[in-house]
């Protein structure tokens, strides 16, 4: 088969023109190499063919040994296929190899995401059970829980969220439990438990420290200070109702100071402060405000 037709009345000027189909558009079947070894055996210019006939038949011989010719840029998938077709064990070697690695990975994967989804689901009921513990006023068995659930997911980064969470739920109880152990002491000792020898006042001191927990006396905040919390809104009502109880307490004793000095004054001037704050949480009982009046005419004030 002649690559131009010799019957067409134009065939010189065609010749000239280097006019002719591409052999695989006349075969799709024709490898695209040896297509390129013909292209270049009839380029047009005669400086884009082959120099000499032996150049041309050591490309046909390249091509005939499945090697790579020159007049064809090879794409990396048909390199990758002449390399499997000449080292066909080291290839189904290779890929086993390959398929082996990709099951270990994928296997490690799945006993890692098991292994996380474990730890979440058990933290998860840890925490349950601390909240519900927290909830009924068992705030040492509440701990327990939530402290184990710590533990558990403390080991790994992507657990650190729920760490972080399960963290903050822990510190609020602890707080909790610590704010109702001094404030119970503080309470049950009374107001008139003496002062120290030394004038010192440790229920005084016991009870800011126990305010502290919550804000302090400098920054009074009760709401925002047990917000989000695990507690039931009955159990944030009852710990606003102590805050107030202690400040109430706190201010009665300091105005039991002189007035007749001026330490003694600014004691009562902080007691009556301290009222105030108190009134924003519940309304003051009737000694409160007997207390409120007796400290403003110690006072000078009507």
């Amino acid at each position: 088969m002649t690559p131009i037709d010799t019957d067409d009345q134009h065939v010189l000027q065609r010749i000239e023109r280097g006019e002719f189909p591409r052999p695989r558009d006349v075969n799709a079947r024709v490898p695209a190499a040896l297509e390129a070894i013909c292209l270049t055996a009839m380029a047009r210019k005669q400086e884009d063919r082959y120099n000499s006939p032996r150049e041309l038949a050591d490309e046909l011989e390249r091509w005939l040994a499945d090697e790579p010719v020159h007049a064809w840029r090879e794409p990396v998938l048909t390199r990758t296929r002449r390399w499997i077709r000449r080292h066909r064990a080291t290839a189904v070697g290779t890929t086993t190899a390959t398929v082996g690695l990709i099951i270990v990975l994928t296997t490690f994967g799945l006993m890692r995401w098991r292994r996380l989804d474990l730890i979440h689901q058990t933290t998860e009921v840890l925490v349950e059970q601390g909240i519900d513990a927290a909830h009924v006023g068992d705030l040492d068995r509440a701990i327990s829980s939530l402290s184990r659930a710590v533990e558990l997911c403390a080991h790994d980064q992507a657990l650190t969220d729920l760490h972080s969470r399960v963290a903050r739920n822990l510190q609020q109880v602890e707080t909790h439990r610590k704010f109702q152990q001094l404030a119970g002491q503080t309470l049950q000792e009374g107001i008139h438990a003496l002062r120290q020898a030394d004038g010192s006042d440790a229920r005084i001191a016991q009870a800011e420290e126990a305010l502290a927990l919550y804000g302090g006396i400098d920054d009074p905040q009760w709401d925002r200070h047990l917000s989000n919390s695990v507690l039931t809104a009955e159990q944030i009502a009852s710990t606003k109702s102590t805050i107030a109880k202690l400040l109430n307490m706190t201010g009665i004793r300091l105005a039991m100071y002189d007035t007749k000095n001026k330490a003694g004054r600014n004691a009562t001037e902080r007691a009556l402060a301290l009222f105030d704050l108190a009134e924003h949480l519940v309304p003051p009982t009737v000694s409160v405000w007997m207390a409120r009046m007796l400290f403003n005419r110690r006072l000078g004030r009507d």
